[in-house]
């Protein structure tokens, strides 16, 4: 080497899939091609629901009003 540092990294085994569509796609942006999709379809997936409450915060913590 020429006295430059060089650092890697080896993700952990479950975010594998994630990073290398991370990379992926960044390595098409900087070339100008196509962007690449290499992550699977999620099945089954919950769409979030938006929940509102109304609290209220006393010397114990906070309590979620009825109504």
């Amino acid at each position: 080497m020429d006295g430059k540092l060089v650092v890697t990294f080896k993700p952990l085994p479950h975010f594998e899939p994630y990073v290398a569509a991370v990379l992926a796609k960044r390595a098409a942006a900087e070339s100008g091609s196509n962007p690449v999709s290499t992550s699977e379809r999620k099945t089954g997936v919950k769409d979030a629901e938006l929940i509102t409450a109304r609290l209220l915060q006393d010397e114990r913590g906070w309590l979620r009003l009825a109504g």
